[in-house]
C-alpha cells in the first residue's frame, strides 16, 4: 500500500514539476544554441520535439475526452505514451556527445511519460 502512494507521488512529481520545467529549459537552450554537431544535434532536436508533441496531445487530450468512458482516452494515451517513449530513446542516443541538453531532453521525455503512466492509472476502464 505505501509503495503505491511512493509510485503515483513520483509520477505525479514527473508529470506536473519535471516534464514542465526540463522543456521549457530545453527549448531555450536549444534556441541559444550556436555551434552543433549535425548527428547529436539533429537526435536531441527529434526527442525534443516528439516529447513536445507528446506534451501537445496530453493538452488536446483534455478538450476533447468526454465523460465517464471514452474510448477516444486510450487512443490518446497510446500515441501519447509512444511518442513520449521514442523521445526518451532518441534523448538517450543523443546524449553521448556534451551539449547543453544532454539530460534536459530524456528528461522531459520521462516526465511525459509518467504523466502517460499517472493517465492510464486512473483512467475509466
Amino acid at each position: 500500500m505505501m509503495f503505491s502512494y511512493i509510485l503515483l507521488t513520483g509520477l505525479a512529481a514527473l508529470a506536473y514539476l519535471v516534464a514542465p520545467a526540463s522543456l521549457m529549459l530545453a527549448w531555450t537552450r536549444w534556441l541559444g544554441q550556436s555551434a552543433r554537431n549535425f548527428v547529436t544535434s539533429l537526435l536531441e532536436f527529434t526527442g525534443l520535439v516528439l516529447a513536445t508533441a507528446s506534451t501537445l496531445i496530453a493538452f488536446s487530450m483534455f478538450g476533447m475526452v468526454h465523460g465517464d468512458f471514452d474510448p477516444t482516452l486510450w487512443v490518446f494515451i497510446r500515441y501519447g505514451g509512444w511518442l513520449s517513449l521514442a523521445a526518451l530513446l532518441f534523448g538517450i542516443a543523443g546524449a553521448f556527445r556534451k551539449s547543453s541538453l544532454r539530460w534536459l531532453v530524456p528528461a522531459s521525455a520521462v516526465g511525459t511519460l509518467g504523466f502517460w503512466m499517472l493517465t492510464a492509472f486512473f483512467a475509466p476502464y
